[in-house]
């Protein structure tokens, strides 16, 4: 019932890409806080930003929530999360002129140097050329 009010606010709001990817998430009878439930970033900032709007329409609707919280939970309560993009390309070779460069900085910097200790382990784990 809740999830019902949640997606025709969001339609009401413009929102309607968003519906299916918000969920309910809980609701605080102490705080008066209803709780969303978003797969991504991009979705819980629109939702954020939109928060006053959603909470004024679900009122509307009769629920007594006094503030919106949104989490992000992909892949959580049966919402999916987006498809991963696999690659089966490798990634290029390792020149010998880019592995001179970089010893060669790697040796002008100080042994406790944060910098010193990524550039060791990329030549340490690099793809010879």
């Amino acid at each position: 019932m809740i999830q019902q009010a949640i997606d025709l606010s969001l339609n009401q709001n413009g929102l309607q890409k968003a519906v299916g990817l918000v969920k309910a998430g809980g609701f605080s009878d102490e705080t008066g806080q209803l709780t969303l439930l978003v797969t991504n970033a991009a979705i819980a900032t629109r939702i954020s930003q939109k928060a006053p709007s959603i909470l004024l329409k679900l009122q509307e609707q009769g629920y007594s929530a006094s503030s919106l919280g949104v989490k992000q939970a992909p892949g959580g309560l049966g919402i999916p999360a987006p498809n991963k993009v696999q690659t089966t390309e490798k990634p290029p070779a390792f020149p010998s002129s880019a592995e001179k460069s970089w010893s060669k900085l790697m040796n002008q910097l100080d042994e406790s140097s944060p910098l010193r200790v990524a550039v060791e382990k990329l030549l340490k784990n690099r793809e010879k050329g």
